[in-house]
């Protein structure tokens, strides 16, 4: 996999870092086989139908939440060697996670508004890009592509310090990296980013993981996710906040 000015002798971490500062957004290929990607697809669904909304068919997509407590291999996902890599260099040594879900495109369904994620659409303009707050970390358990609704991406918009523009249209300089089941996209968290249109027959799965500087307020309260989890490894109890300063009442003391 070479990075985008070509060269082979980089490390493969060095090479996804260097394609995230330049485009925003990098696809590891082949982090699961398919048949891995497809078990998990698999497991995501049968939880989706067992807490199926009534509005699914509405909203065009279904997510599940909490997966951590759900199923132990979503653990295993969470601190995946190369996602660990990656971020510790990104992020710093004591980043944490600040969401976990699945989310699922149905058949058929438009893309969604184009936007910027947690925690930048909670910072005024222009905010600073450098460093990164956040990270994005997809995991394709099913073919992404411009066919399936697979993630957009706008190149370079990482370095814009500002917001899209609600409801704007930006499918004229967007582009979906093709990314095959078992894929990894890394991405900066300030790249401007859409689903696509699933015009494919089958419904489009992925992991979407948020990873997030030490000082930041998560998105998702994710310590409420630890009692469920047996015996979680120091680096699971870390990535969930359990390390993290809680404010005391009695301060100063």
């Amino acid at each position: 996999m070479p990075d985008a000015s070509g060269d082979t002798t980089l490390n493969p971490v060095d090479r996804i870092l260097g394609a995230m500062d330049e485009t925003g957004f990098c696809v590891v290929p082949d982090v699961l086989s398919r048949d891995e990607a497809m078990a998990l697809a698999s497991i995501v669904l049968t939880l989706q139908q067992g807490e199926a909304r009534e509005d699914v068919a509405k909203l065009g997509h279904a997510r599940v939440l909490h997966l951590l407590t759900k199923h132990p291999v979503f653990v295993q996902l969470l601190t995946h060697p190369i996602a660990m890599a990656v971020n510790e260099r990104y992020l710093g040594s004591d980043f944490v996670c600040s969401t976990f879900s699945s989310n699922c495109a149905l058949p058929g369904k438009d893309l969604t508004y184009w936007h910027c994620d947690h925690p930048y659409w909670t910072i005024a303009a222009p905010y600073q890009v450098d460093p990164p707050l956040t990270a994005h970390v997809i995991w394709c358990l099913t073919d992404m592509s411009e066919e399936t609704g697979g993630t957009k991406f706008v190149p370079g918009s990482h370095r814009r310090p500002y917001l899209p523009k609600h409801e704007a249209d930006h499918d004229f300089e967007g582009v979906t990296p093709n990314a095959p089941a078992g894929s990894l996209i890394f991405a900066h968290g300030a790249c401007w980013h859409s689903a696509g249109r699933n015009d494919s027959a089958d419904p489009r799965i992925g992991i979407f993981v948020r990873y997030a500087r030490s000082f930041l307020i998560p998105q998702e309260d994710m310590r409420l996710q630890l009692p469920a989890i047996d015996n979680p490894a120091d680096v699971v109890r870390r990535l969930l906040g359990a390390d993290q300063y809680v404010p005391q009442r009695s301060y100063p003391y």
